[in-house]
């Protein structure tokens, strides 16, 4: 289960705060046993020469088990049932991934370290905001949760390689004025209205209040009368407006009376149930909003877009890469690749794994 760009991108800014609230869950309901892994200290995942352990992988989808979508406690289920298999699947593959990120922000240096004192500081922030400051209830917490401190440090510790790897990543792209002037052009058609008829109104209580009124108007003031005088309610901040003569949304009586109007001609007074109606039908011509309307608007917007290429390029090339070459040593643990036959008929099947074996 490969990473996406959202994750890679979104992982510093919710933790530690997520993990904090993925620790507040509260006590454990669940099954005890022994792991069907093996030995707690066997080698579960290999990537180049990290090894995560059984040990590892069982905390991990114990973790990731004790809550459900919506955060509240869940029973964990049965050690050897498919359910329980599946989150050891998931549990594998999140350990791959940090291992993988790991490495390359070792092979990074420098620019993606990440200090212990970072760490430290995101646990008293966890400490201080979601257990009163005690270390004592964090403990108790990740017991019940069934990792430990250690475990609770890795897993902040990879969401800020990750984020610096981004960072990396992202580092230099830009996206320049001349670019969004290129963008602009090439789809003028996304800041282009087209040429329309639209239909206004002014609703009044008579009949006789309509035909008084109907010789002041014109195609120029109809839209100020119509906020100063009109009922409808919505006419004080559209003029009146109605939006285009083909709309579907037009009563019967308005809509019968606007396909026969020719623009700029005062309608004669039309009676429906909410009382008399003026129209007038106006020609909209076609608007282009100018470039320097929604320069900014493209340069952010394609900036990201960039940026997210950028990131995308890197995860299908390295970081594939490195999840493709790990080994896993049960074949119920490791992804499901999609392959074809030579007919081009799906099949599935486990990649990155050693014979499957199952010790109890």
């Amino acid at each position: 289960m490969r990473a996406t760009i959202a994750n890679a991108v979104s992982r510093k800014h919710v933790l530690p705060t997520a993990v904090a609230a993925l620790l507040a869950v509260g006590t454990l309901v669940g099954c005890g046993g022994s792991s069907s892994l093996g030995a707690s200290d066997g080698t579960a995942v290999t990537v180049q020469k990290v090894k995560i352990t059984n040990g590892q992988v069982e905390r991990l989808a114990r973790f990731l088990g004790t809550q459900d979508a919506t955060g509240n406690a869940v029973e964990l289920p049965k050690p050897d049932s498919d359910a329980f298999w599946k989150l050891r699947a998931d549990a594998a593959q999140q350990l791959r991934d940090r291992a993988v990120y790991g490495i390359l922000a070792s092979a990074c240096g420098k620019p993606c370290a990440v200090a212990d004192s970072a760490i430290n500081k995101q646990i008293a922030t966890i400490r201080s905001s979601s257990f009163s400051g005690s270390q004592a209830k964090l403990d108790a917490t990740l017991k019940q949760r069934g990792i430990t401190l250690d475990d609770l440090k890795e897993m902040l510790r990879s969401g800020e390689q990750q984020q610096k790897l981004v960072d990396r990543q992202q580092r230099g792209v830009t996206f320049t004025e001349a670019q969004a002037q290129a963008y602009y052009d090439k789809n003028i058609q996304t800041y282009t209205t087209a040429a329309s008829k639209n239909l206004s109104h002014i609703l009044v209580k008579s009949k006789a209040e309509a035909l008084a009124l109907r010789p002041t108007l014109t195609a120029s003031n109809f839209a100020t009368t119509a906020k100063t005088v009109s009922l409808d309610v919505d006419a004080k901040s559209t003029g009146g407006d109605l939006g285009p003569v083909s709309s579907s949304g037009l009563i019967p009586e308005i809509a019968a009376a606007a396909t026969t109007l020719k623009p700029g001609v005062i309608s004669q007074p039309i009676e429906t149930q909410f009382g008399w109606h003026l129209l007038i039908v106006l020609n909209v011509p076609k608007k282009v909003t100018p470039f320097g309307d929604v320069k900014q608007q493209i340069i952010d917007e394609q900036l990201q877009v960039a940026k997210d290429a950028k990131v995308t390029k890197w995860q299908e090339g390295p970081v594939k890469k490195l999840q493709d070459a790990a080994v896993f040593a049960n074949s119920r643990l490791a992804p499901v690749k999609e392959t074809t036959t030579t007919t081009g008929t799906p099949v599935t099947s486990t990649t990155g794994t050693a014979p499957a074996t199952t010790t109890k």
